[in-house]
């Protein structure tokens, strides 16, 4: 009898261990879902292709020194970690994953998007475990909100046109055929440009999935911080404006011809063209405007500590605090 219950402990070993590892994979495999208002990133970032994302304490990067390879570090640049050897854009980060579209790393980031192929949409856990691809095909411009992931999507039939998918993966549908770029949330409302008739700002109602015209103009390279719209007039020389969501109001903010910009509360970082181009900070308290470095500049990026920006056509990036002295350097 003895013997007949010793050799039915290993069956029970083993029977635990299924149930354990089962009980494991489950888990794994379940998708955690986020609060309808989730946000993956901040809309000034993802205008500026999300190359950095500041989440819980951490901000989750491209690593310019190691491919754009997606990295983690705290917000002093300390303890920099790489997470995922996927060279990555569209940064978002929410509840338990990175969310990011993947591309092959060369000389000039700068590359065109219809080299396909390149290009998909990934989510991962936070510790860069679990890659999971939400879209096998090219991907672009993400941005997360709530449970889905908006993004511009490419393939042979209908080229470039505007996709959302679950971040299970599921649910995956076009919105429209042209290509829209979101960015910025409020209130259950994205904001993104028209590009079918006229360049007008529009407001995309994720719940009845229409749309609304918000401020009719020639604009570009919106950003939505706080209560503002932030935008370029392309009617008056590509000079920076502000839209009031409260009152409806509008004012130039930046008296300059501008090729990128990036916003925080305190701030406008912009790049100016020309045959004298530079990056500049102006105070958004006072109107006092500062050089930061001459030479042309894109991707400009911003932590809680740190704008983050790439010389043109080069892999070289640099930082400037976000305030305090102007003292650039090499990231």
């Amino acid at each position: 009898m003895k013997k007949k219950a010793k050799s039915l402990i290993p069956i029970a070993i083993i029977i635990g261990l299924v149930v354990i590892i089962s009980v494991i994979t489950f888990i794994i495999r379940t998708t955690h879902f986020n609060p309808d208002n989730a946000n993956g990133n901040t809309s000034s970032n993802l205008t500026n292709n999300g190359l950095f994302a500041e989440y819980n304490g951490k901000v989750y990067f491209a690593n310019p020194a190691d491919n754009f390879y997606l990295y983690v570090m705290n917000p002093d640049e300390t303890d920099k970690k790489l997470l995922v050897k996927d060279s990555v854009k569209s940064i978002n980060v929410y509840g338990s994953y990175i969310f990011y579209t993947r591309f092959e790393a060369n000389d000039d980031i700068s590359f065109a998007f219809l080299n396909v192929n390149r290009f998909s949409l990934c989510r991962v856990d936070l510790n860069g475990k679990n890659k999971k691809i939400l879209d096998s095909e090219p991907s672009l411009n993400a941005s997360l909100i709530g449970n889905y992931l908006y993004y511009i999507h490419y393939d042979d039939k209908n080229a470039s046109t505007l996709y959302k998918v679950k971040i299970d993966g599921k649910e995956k549908q076009e919105l429209n055929k042209n290509p829209y770029s979101f960015s910025g949330v409020k209130d259950n409302l994205i904001y993104y440009n028209e590009l079918e008739k006229n360049h007008n700002i529009m407001a995309y109602d994720t719940g009845s999935q229409t749309s609304k015209t918000i401020l009719e103009g020639n604009c570009s390279n919106i950003i939505c911080h706080g209560n503002y719209i932030y935008y370029m007039n392309n009617e008056t020389s590509y000079a920076i404006y502000r839209y009031n969501l409260n009152d409806g109001k509008t004012e130039m903010i930046v008296n300059h011809r501008c090729d990128f910009f990036a916003v925080n509360d305190d701030y406008i970082f912009y790049q100016t063209p020309g045959n004298k181009p530079a990056l500049y900070r102006h105070s958004l308290k006072d109107g006092t405007e500062e050089l930061i470095k001459e030479g042309a500049f894109c991707d400009l990026n911003l932590t809680s500590n740190f704008l983050y920006f790439r010389q043109y056509k080069s892999n070289e990036v640099y930082k400037q605090p976000v305030s305090g002295p102007i003292e650039t350097s090499r990231f």
